[in-house]
């Protein structure tokens, strides 16, 4: 993950993304990375994580944050309740991330069993 992101890191003010929220430079994308890490940091290496959210810059920043850490990721993007849970369960996701609209992160780790 260094290489991808020294690279974005280099790519600056370029046009990186456009969602809903608006459009993001690759500066942005590593400013939230950097924060995104902050807040993960009591996430272990090959954690099983399950995202809750749909595609967007905030989903994309901890996406490449999970990855760098060697996560198994688990992109959820339903919001039926019932089939969120299958999807948790099948893939035995031990810490589930959801993301609001503002990009603001709730962690839930599931108690071990």
């Amino acid at each position: 993950m260094n290489w991808l992101y020294s690279r974005i890191k280099d790519l600056g003010g370029r046009e990186c993304i456009k969602d809903s929220t608006g459009c993001y430079t690759y500066q942005d994308l590593s400013n939230k990375i950097d924060t995104v890490q902050d807040k993960l940091i009591n996430v272990q290496k090959g954690s099983i994580v399950a995202i809750l959210s749909d595609y967007n810059f905030f989903s994309i920043s901890l996406f490449l944050c999970l990855l760098y850490k060697k996560c198994i990721i688990v992109p959820i993007v339903s919001k039926v309740d019932i089939e969120i849970k299958r999807k948790i369960k099948i893939a035995s996701v031990k810490i589930v991330i959801q993301i609001t609209q503002n990009g603001d992160l709730f962690i839930n780790q599931k108690e071990k069993k």
